[in-house]
């Protein structure tokens, strides 16, 4: 018997020897990889996401569905802080080539708030793929301006995005909430499930069960955001978006968005009032600021709710006016939308301390208090009166008395004072948020408005590692989790007094493609590019100069698949036919996710019929390349 088990051990050496000598004898034929026309030499690209376990079982199918493909790609993950400054501060020094990408958009059905995605990235918008399309840039004003045919801008738009596929639309995924019954009830089960982004009435309406003690409400996320009021950074995160919506009040409420059989469960661009009451629109003369001449203008006019009183009403007896607004949208608000009249003087008279001289453009919009509670907003060119601003719904409104003398308003806390239903109390970085009910908020029932919640604690708390939500909820220690894994949800449903709700999802996950020159290959004149600026650097497809303003504008150089593989859309279209999505959904998600081709919802008459699915082809995709030039070796 010894003998024989020498033997069979000594063939087992052999064929170990030779398989390592002869790799297709052993593991299958050799693996092959795709190598590119413009550089003769292969391909080899990085995915990159952050630590949460969903995105990494995802980015982890992908790479092994693009390596089987014959695409080297490798998995690079980020803490959550670090992977959204890479996407975000600037796509061109963050390196990310591949990387995975969600979030959320509003109900807006001409989905403008999202397509800022694709504006362009150096005019200071969200754009982490480094795209630009011309056709876009000059069809995407025209979604905010009077007298378009705004359901037709947005198919237009779809059909560009779409065709040029610089985010893959992969799939919308299904909300998973996990919330005992045992502390609350009355959870809002409508689409963005409990308190995603734009959907806080479970917040404003759960009614408490639990008997004695405080009416503390624990909600759970996975990581959180500095308190600043620097907006672009609060709004990368649940609990900063959280943190304006409960703490400030905003302009307008959102709707609700669950589903009925007839459609939303309420008109998402019907005006819900919040700190404005109403509004009107007419047509006006006024003098402008800059110009100081009169021209012929468009005027909304706002109604300020009155009795507002800041949280610290009783330090500085100060209510809210519509001189907190005026300095607001001047010192204050984001600068992003087109229908958003913010920031004129900061933008227009410059700082001279801050270095920033003054831009000689006339301003499109501007502001004008009428008198304590009415406020004018301003536009040189009228936008459409379709809908209200989507703005409204988020946008907070500061107090004036606390920010004002800050050197820099949007880096200032201004001591968390606000006027919304709830106080920032304590805060405790990486670990929680502590705030405690408003008495004094309009919204709440007993001051007449609509709102029936009862909580008189509200705690966010930061739980970093998934399998820790669970036990928390578990345990009692937390009355809610969002998105916990599919594979847990049968057990958590039968435990006793959890329940799991799931919706249809609000959140759009994607797959980015990175169009910027890497740094190390960015050219200045004399080297590789052409140019009579000494000054001039190349940052993808466009000329700057060392302060960022444009030199040249849109006419070359073109995009270079030799500097940066992506630039050829062959490529991007190849790698988006060689992904399995319904595999990942069913592994991963275990069904509970759809495939997307766009931000604009499927159930939206908006959204655009024709848009071909990048549905799983491996053949098409090669036969794609091999026309193209590329080869596997």
């Amino acid at each position: 018997m010894k003998s024989k088990m020498w033997l069979i051990s000594l063939g087992l050496a052999v064929v170990l020897v030779v398989g390592t000598l002869v790799p297709g004898c052993a593991g299958g034929p050799k693996q092959e990889w795709l190598y590119s026309p413009y550089t003769e030499k292969k391909i080899s690209l990085t995915l990159t996401t952050d630590t949460g376990p969903i995105e990494v079982a995802v980015a982890t199918k992908i790479v092994e569905q693009l390596n089987d493909f014959g695409i080297d790609v490798k998995l690079e993950t980020m803490d959550p802080t670090a992977y959204t400054s890479a996407m975000f501060d600037d796509p061109v020094t963050g390196g990310l080539q591949l990387f995975l990408g969600s979030d959320h958009p509003s109900p807006d059905p001409y989905s403008r708030w999202i397509w800022w995605y694709g504006l362009d990235y150096y005019e200071g918008y969200w754009n982490p793929c480094y795209w630009y399309n011309a056709t876009f840039e000059e069809l995407f004003p025209l979604l905010f301006f009077e007298g378009e045919d705004l359901q037709q801008v947005t198919l237009d738009i779809q059909e560009v995005f779409h065709g040029d596929i610089p985010m893959y639309m992969m799939y919308r995924r299904d909300m998973i909430n996990a919330y005992r019954t045992d502390r609350w009830t009355n959870w809002y089960e409508g689409m963005g499930g409990q308190v995603v982004w734009c959907n806080p009435y479970s917040i404003w309406d759960v009614k408490w069960v639990g008997g004695g003690g405080t009416k503390s409400l624990r909600l759970a996320w996975d990581h959180e955001t500095a308190l600043n009021m620097d907006i672009s950074p609060l709004t990368l995160t649940e609990q900063g978006c959280q943190y304006l919506l409960q703490n400030y009040d905003t302009y307008a409420h959102f709707a609700r968005l669950g589903f009925t059989d007839s459609g939303y469960e309420e008109d998402p661009w019907e005006f819900k009032p919040g700190l404005i009451t109403h509004y009107e629109v007419f047509d006006d003369t006024r003098s402008c600021p800059i110009r100081e001449h009169d021209v012929d203008v468009q005027v909304w006019r706002l109604h300020v709710r009155e009795g507002v009183k800041w949280h610290d009403y009783d330090v500085s007896g100060k209510n809210v006016t519509a001189y907190d607004i005026e300095w607001t949208v001047e010192n204050h608000s984001s600068p992003w939308e087109y229908d958003k009249p913010s920031n004129w003087k900061l933008y227009f008279e410059g700082d001279e301390e801050a270095g920033i001289e003054p831009y000689q453009i006339d301003p499109s919009w501007w502001v004008e208090v009428v008198d304590d509670y009415t406020i004018d907003f301003i536009y040189d060119q009228p936008i459409t009166t379709d809908t209200f601003p989507s703005w409204w719904t988020w946008e907070p409104i500061v107090p004036k008395h606390k920010f004002e003398d800050c050197e820099d308003p949007k880096q200032c806390t201004g001591d968390y004072v606000g006027s919304g239903p709830f106080k920032l109390v304590e805060y405790e970085q990486g670990d929680h948020y502590k705030y405690v009910r408003n008495p004094d908020w309009w919204g709440w029932d007993e001051n007449g408005g609509p709102y029936e919640g009862e909580v008189e604690e509200l705690w966010f708390y930061v739980i970093p590692e998934i399998s820790n939500w669970q036990m928390a909820l578990e345990n009692g220690d937390v009355d809610w989790m969002q998105w916990p894994s599919p594979s847990v949800i049968e057990y958590l449903d039968s435990l006793p007094n959890i329940d799991i709700s799931i919706t249809p999802g609000i959140g759009i996950h994607y797959l980015g493609f990175n169009l910027a020159i890497p740094e190390k290959l960015w050219c200045k004149c004399g080297v590789d590019c052409q140019c009579d600026d000494e000054e001039a650097v190349w940052k993808g497809y466009r000329y700057y100069d060392q302060k960022g303003s444009e030199r040249y504008g849109w006419g070359g150089p073109f995009p270079d698949p030799a500097k940066n593989p992506l630039h050829d859309k062959v490529l991007r279209e190849a790698i988006a036919y060689a992904i399995d999505v319904e595999d990942i959904i069913d592994l991963v998600y275990q069904g509970h996710a759809e495939l997307a081709d766009s931000w604009v919802y499927t159930d939206s008459p908006n959204h655009h019929p024709d848009l071909e699915l990048y549905e799983y082809n491996p053949t098409k995709a090669r036969q794609m390349l091999e026309a193209a030039g590329y080869w596997w070796e």
